[in-house]
């Protein structure tokens, strides 16, 4: 999800050692990425929306080798998590 401020949230994804809970920041301003925060709940594949007060909802996913996940979570940029 682009952000207001320009930045480009990266929440979710899968690794070597499984799902990530790690969400990272990239500027292309600059090409450097930052981590940021984490989830709650370790996901894949989610849909993520950008709301108008400038936070994140992130939607849905599948945790590794599991069922699909139903939850949501919100990140804010303004407190990094």
């Amino acid at each position: 999800s682009v952000l207001k401020n320009g930045k480009v949230l990266a929440i979710d994804g899968y690794g070597e050692s499984g799902d990530l809970l790690s969400t990272e920041l990239y500027d292309p301003s600059t090409g450097h990425w930052t981590i940021t925060g984490s989830l709650n709940q370790p996901r894949w594949n989610s849909t993520a929306c950008l709301l108008n007060d400038g936070r994140v909802l992130t939607i849905g996913g599948w945790l590794f080798e599991q069922d699909p996940l139903s939850g949501t979570e919100l990140y804010d940029p303004s407190t990094g998590n």
